[in-house]
């Protein structure tokens, strides 16, 4: 069975065997923005790739991201943040649950998408 708890921790600091974090389309949440950071422009430069970029429902699952203290990074398209409600971070993350399953054993932490 799949187990998330919720962290108010900086997404980066997170002592967890993986750490969902949700990533708007068009703004960085300060989860996204902590992971960022900690692992040296990852996301602006998967976003400048194409190689992720925040559609609705997307996910994809970085490892050993450098200075992320969890192994995994699973993040979770929101779309745009102005059509992005309050709900829509738990609702995307129930629905990637499985593949978050399937990599990752133990215990997973979301951070919330926040702003």
């Amino acid at each position: 069975m799949l187990e998330f708890s919720q962290s108010s921790a900086a997404a980066d600091a997170v002592d967890s065997a993986c750490v969902v974090v949700g990533v708007f389309e068009d703004a960085k949440s300060p989860a996204a923005a902590a992971i960022d950071a900690a692992g040296g422009g990852v996301l602006t430069r998967l976003k400048a790739g194409g190689d992720f970029t925040g559609k609705p429902g997307a996910t994809l699952v970085l490892h050993g991201v450098s200075g992320v203290k969890a192994p995994r990074v699973v993040l979770v398209g929101l779309g745009r943040k102005i059509r992005a409600g309050r709900t829509c971070f738990p609702a995307r993350v129930q629905r990637s649950g499985q593949r978050a399953q399937v990599v990752a054993a133990g215990r997973r932490h979301r951070v919330p998408s926040g702003g």
